[in-house]
């Protein structure tokens, strides 16, 4: 009887760890990105890096440096060191951005200065103005980013108090909104903002943003319009 109270009593405390704290939670996280490998992009989801390319930035936080596998794997680096993610892809519009997230269940890295986890996203951002995203780029909650003429965003900041790591890379597109309701209901995807604008998925990069300073991003690849 002993034996099966304290067999209980290990199970419920290893139940406990794993599905509670942010180590336990972690821990399967980590597993399940290491069995997942490096699943392909699904096709309706808007991406920024290609495959095997590399990003690498000087931001208010320091730098960064973001490589793509060949599908949702993510690279990050950062004070010497490199941690992986398998993105998530979103399956709705979360503030405009239908790309790819992560956000960072449980403590799911080994410890880097106190960094055990990221909080990390990529995607498109749609604007009707180049005014619009300049004001987007320079609200508060973007303060940790910087930007190249052609749109191009990282975003890069850590949060000691949560042991988090925060990426962000955007492609801003310009003159994206739909003109009509016919062409609403033509099978455009389309997404409504806070100030309901309706927008397509469409638009050009933009050729010159205030505030942009191409030498703080750096890419393998490259991200001119023709």
């Amino acid at each position: 009887m002993k034996k099966i109270i304290l067999s209980a009593a290990a199970l419920i405390l290893l139940a406990y760890f794993l599905i509670l704290t942010n180590t336990g939670s972690g821990f399967i996280e980590l597993a399940n990105n290491m069995i997942k490998g490096d699943p392909l992009v699904p096709v309706n989801n808007e991406i920024v890096m290609p495959p095997d390319s590399m990003i690498e930035a000087t931001t208010p936080e320091g730098k960064i440096s973001i490589k793509s596998g060949r599908g949702l794997k993510r690279y990050y680096s950062w004070d010497g060191a490199t941690r992986s993610v398998v993105m998530w892809p979103r399956t709705d519009r979360w503030y405009g951005s239908l790309g790819l997230y992560y956000p960072g269940p449980g403590f799911h890295w080994m410890g880097l200065n106190v960094i055990k986890r990221g909080v990390v996203a990529e995607g498109q951002q749609h604007f009707d103005t180049i005014k619009e995203a300049v004001a987007w780029l320079h609200s508060k909650s973007n303060s940790d980013c910087v930007y190249r003429d052609d749109g191009l965003t990282v975003c890069f900041s850590k949060n000691i108090a949560r042991h988090q790591l925060n990426v962000h890379v955007w492609q801003i597109f310009i003159e994206g909104k739909t003109p009509s309701d016919f062409q609403e209901r033509g099978g455009d995807r389309i997404w409504v903002n806070s100030q309901n604008s309706i927008y397509k998925v469409s638009g050009h990069k933009p050729s010159k943003l205030e505030g942009s300073n191409n030498v703080l991003i750096h890419t393998s690849w490259d991200t001119r319009v023709k």
